[in-house]
């Protein structure tokens, strides 16, 4: 993204093999930063339930990044954690009950770290992102659950009615949350903190 410059920036993303993460990492590099992906691919979603993936791992992600990145830590100088909740941890969505449940808890766990790191004196900022839905294999996943509990007569009916909610009248784009990931880890966003941005074409509003 143009004027978004991160040169000289590490960024750890976790999940970037592939979705939403694959995306932030290539925008991330694009603007500049060293990117380290860490992900798991083997017998996907066989061993790991959806609390351990999409809230654990936001926890134990966002506390390793300020080990490292708080004065004193292996990195040193303040940096920025973003964590990607969705669109489902503000408005309710048939079907997905588990599913919003946890990207509720990642919307609440970024706004406490975020004052944490301020008072103890980390001065890393913590943000999150609502993606809207996206049509990666998760967001896939998401709408054949949606239309199986009977609601829609398949999974296009359901994808529809997902548009039909959102006033720019498409589904969010890989390149769309990754360009808010970019945004929120620059020096343009210093003085962003503790929020959750939607980025959904005016869905959750």
């Amino acid at each position: 993204m143009a004027g978004l410059a991160l040169t000289g920036r590490k960024a750890l993303v976790t999940g970037g093999a592939r979705g939403l993460g694959a995306g932030a990492a290539q925008a991330l590099t694009a603007a500049g930063a060293q990117v380290m992906i860490a992900d798991v691919l083997k017998d996907a979603g066989e061993h790991k339930r959806m609390f351990e993936v999409n809230l654990l791992g936001a926890l134990l992600g966002t506390k390793h990044a300020f080990r490292a990145m708080r004065p004193g830590g292996a990195d040193g100088h303040c940096g920025t954690v973003v964590n990607i909740s969705s669109v489902a941890a503000t408005i309710a969505f048939p079907a997905i009950a588990g599913y919003s449940a946890t990207k509720s808890a990642v919307d609440r766990l970024t706004r406490v770290a975020a004052m944490e790191s301020g008072k103890l004196g980390y001065g890393v900022r913590v943000n999150c992102i609502y993606p809207g839905l996206v049509p990666t294999e998760m967001g896939v996943k998401l709408a054949v659950e949606t239309a199986g509990v009977g609601l829609f007569e398949n999974t296009d009916a359901a994808v529809a009615a997902v548009v039909g909610l959102t006033p720019s009248g498409r589904l969010a784009e890989v390149s769309d949350i990754a360009d808010a990931v970019v945004f929120l880890a620059s020096d343009k966003a210093r003085f962003i903190n503790g929020i959750g941005l939607p980025v959904d074409g005016g869905m959750g509003m």
